[in-house]
């Protein structure tokens, strides 16, 4: 009986770990209906699009954390389907492209896609899953490396700046049925490579902790969903923006009381780091921006109320400007929240255009805030009583002292003359008592 009882305490415990497991799966992506023309442009379809930043930093020599993005090399995601296959978008911000290694290796820069058409939790790896290399190289574009081959494909890239890449994939699968509601999961991976064949960083979209490569219970949620809407990806201008765009951004740090919550992948933390449960007096946020024109200053708004705007904001960026362009800018700016009631706040953040237009730089930083403490009242001091002065105890009344005998005031010219006057009075008597003394004694001896 007790053996029983413990095997099925441990199926327990198996099913509780598999259920967690398998639940364990990060990012999600709503993937919207739309066919591009795969060239290494974006094309405006795109503009629906779901569009997400790889957040986590998950390997490389240069690694810190799996929060600390380097700020010259970012990457974003983006899906599209139809009715025969899904679609790629891969936007790669590099300040310097590397393909210095061998075919397919990590060691270049390069786009791992990992795809698992079923996505039911399956081991890895197994028929319906693959990891895919990316290289933005003539000849080496496509590479499967694990799992299994995909029915087709196409790629092409583009390089619009020497620091900018473009890559636009079509992938046809075996098994995964292309109609709204089907549900898959997938990764994306970043290698950062350096001329002779290191790695600086390595991305990744949902996985934070270099799995990928082994456990497919770390790939993120995909479904595939109806028609995408332009607000979904095109940042909205609170005014008319006169055709001026936003063409690439990215949200650095968030301090919170001059405390640093995030340092790089500002957007990913805040996602599953609510700001909320403490009195805040002050927000700050760093990040750049690239729009269509020369950026002039930033704004902010605060809960919809008008814009704050301020060329002191600007911050010289020069990794963004040789990476982006030297029309980038960077921002930061410092927001006194003190004042604010409790309850929700909104916080967005704009470009502003050479035709003073706000473009929203799609930077919001929602976050609660609580009641300030009551200052607690002083304890009052009672009031102090004055006591009675004290009576003086009464005294004998003493008689004046009387004055002395007033006495002539001598002179300078006097007093020699009495001093003189008291000298030969002395010598005269002495004189006389030694004429005495002398006869008596003459007088009693003549007498004898």
């Amino acid at each position: 009986m007790k053996r029983i009882l413990l095997c099925a305490i441990l199926a327990a415990v198996l099913t509780i770990s598999l259920a967690v497991g398998a639940s364990a799966l990060g990012e999600e992506m709503i993937i919207a209906t739309g066919t591009p023309k795969i060239d290494g442009v974006i094309d405006d379809v795109w503009a629906t699009a779901d569009r997400q930043q790889l957040g986590y930093c998950k390997a490389g020599d240069l690694k810190v954390d799996a929060y600390t993005l380097p700020e010259d090399c970012t990457v974003y995601a983006s899906a599209l389907y139809d009715s025969t296959a899904l679609y790629f978008l891969f936007e790669i911000t590099d300040n310097e492209f590397a393909f210095d290694s061998s075919v397919g290796d990590w060691k270049n820069d390069s786009i791992y896609l990992y795809i698992d058409e079923i996505g039911d939790g399956d081991p890895t790896w197994t028929d319906q899953q693959a990891q895919i290399a990316l290289i933005p190289e003539d000849g080496w574009e496509m590479i499967p490396r694990k799992g299994a081959a995909l029915a087709d494909y196409e790629l092409a890239y583009t390089f619009p700046t020497e620091g900018t890449c473009v890559m636009e994939f079509k992938y046809v699968p075996r098994e995964l049925p292309l109609k709204q509601g089907s549900e898959f999961t997938l990764d994306f991976q970043y290698n950062d490579s350096i001329p002779g064949g290191t790695r600086d960083y390595c991305l990744g979209w949902s996985d934070e902790t270099d799995d990928a490569s082994n456990n497919s219970a770390c790939w993120g949620f995909a479904t595939l969903g109806g028609a995408g809407t332009a607000s979904a990806a095109e940042p909205e201008a609170p005014a008319e923006s006169g055709g001026t765009k936003l063409l690439s951004k990215s949200w650095d740090n968030i301090y919170i009381d001059y405390e640093q919550m995030v340092n790089g992948g500002a957007d990913a933390w805040l996602a599953s780091n609510p700001i909320e449960g403490s009195y805040i007096e002050q927000l700050m946020v760093r990040g750049w921006a690239y729009i269509s024109t020369p950026i002039t200053a930033f704004a902010y708004t605060l809960d919809g109320g008008d814009p704050v705007k301020s060329e002191d904001y600007i911050v010289d960026r020069p990794d963004v400007k040789a990476a982006i362009s030297e029309e980038a800018e960077g921002f930061e700016i410092e927001i006194d929240v003190s004042g604010l009631g409790a309850g929700d706040h909104l916080i967005k953040v704009f470009a502003v255009s050479t035709n003073d237009e706000l473009i929203d730089t799609t930077f919001d930083l929602p976050f609660k805030q609580e009641e300030k403490p009551a200052e607690e009242p002083k304890a009052q001091e009672p009031a102090k009583t004055e006591e009675p002065a004290a009576e003086p105890e009464p005294t004998a009344e003493e008689p004046a002292p009387e004055a002395p005998a007033e006495t002539p005031a001598e002179t300078p010219a006097e007093k020699p003359a009495e001093t003189a006057k008291s000298g030969c009075g002395s010598m005269i008597g002495g004189g006389l008592i030694v004429l005495v003394t002398l006869l008596g004694s003459a007088w009693i001896a003549k007498r004898r």
